[in-house]
């Protein structure tokens, strides 16, 4: 799973975002916007702490 920090317009507080990405999830947390390419087959789950996101994990599968 690759995690990237994509960049927010100061001035505006937004980010563009290409809805003909697959296999990617944008999670917003504290300000930042980060991007977690998904794995093609497996699952992921979005753990939370006191109303914030604390961690994301995934299962990757092989399908046969």
């Amino acid at each position: 799973m690759m995690v990237t920090e994509v960049k927010v317009n100061p001035n505006t507080s937004k980010v563009e975002i290409d809805a003909l990405e697959n296999h990617r999830m944008y999670l917003v947390k504290d300000g930042k916007v980060i991007l977690i390419d998904l794995p093609n087959y497996g699952t992921t789950e979005i753990i939370s702490f006191a109303g914030k996101v604390d961690r994301v994990e995934t299962k990757i599968s092989t399908k046969i």
